[in-house]
């Protein structure tokens, strides 16, 4: 059976009200569809749509993520991320492009 796969890519930067500092994030949707599935404009076009908007929704979290870490730091101290926070963020928005974090 052949599989079709939608991947959606969003990204965005915003600033952070630091002169010269902005946030940036990066957020990626995949679905799988059959070849039937794909076939037909009509059957993908929602799936589609709803992909967008949850890919949008991603993309507004981690935004707003990025930037209270950049102005306030992981543990609202130090605005500076040592290498090893700089993983751990790495990892956790990796995990959120593919829809691995649930709600903490």
């Amino acid at each position: 059976m052949e599989v079709v796969e939608i991947s959606l890519t969003l990204g965005g930067s915003t600033p952070t009200g630091k002169n010269y500092q902005n946030a940036r994030a990066d957020v990626q949707q995949r679905i799988r569809l059959t070849a039937s599935e794909a076939s037909t404009i009509a059957a993908t076009v929602p799936v589609f749509a709803a992909l967008r908007n949850r890919t949008k929704i991603m993309l507004d979290e981690a935004l707003a993520d990025a930037k209270g870490i950049l102005l306030h730091g992981l543990e609202g101290g130090d605005e500076r991320l040592s290498p090893e926070e700089v993983v751990g963020l790495l990892k956790k928005m990796q995990s959120l492009a593919e829809g691995e974090v649930k709600n903490e």
